[in-house]
């Protein structure tokens, strides 16, 4: 395997993570933003319910799986971002280093 098969084989390898992620990230759109689907223990969070209403917002804000979610939402996007701008840099270093003085 050349040096040339072993890049084809990483960018490859980067694509296919590349449109998981994406396929992951549209899954979360709303989810991130919900209360998570587990039972959450009233102990786990100290909230009771006073009189006839609870607060559903508070509740999501609060719940660790959705703030678990969110956070690993954020750092994929974060991940993207990043080598978004590596792989633009590189791209733009190897069309330079090809047609020089152009």
């Amino acid at each position: 395997m050349s040096a040339n098969d072993s890049s084809l084989a990483t960018l490859e390898r980067f694509g296919a993570v590349t449109l998981r992620l994406r396929s992951l990230l549209a899954d979360t759109a709303e989810a991130q933003f919900q209360a998570s689907r587990h039972p959450v223990d009233p102990e786990e969070t100290g909230i009771r319910s006073i009189g006839l209403y609870n607060d559903p917002t508070y509740q999501i804000t609060v719940d660790r799986g959705r703030r678990e979610l969110r956070k690993a939402v954020k750092g994929a996007e974060r991940a993207l971002a990043l080598a978004a701008q590596t792989m633009r840099a590189a791209e733009h270093k190897l069309a330079e280093a090809l047609s020089p003085g152009q």
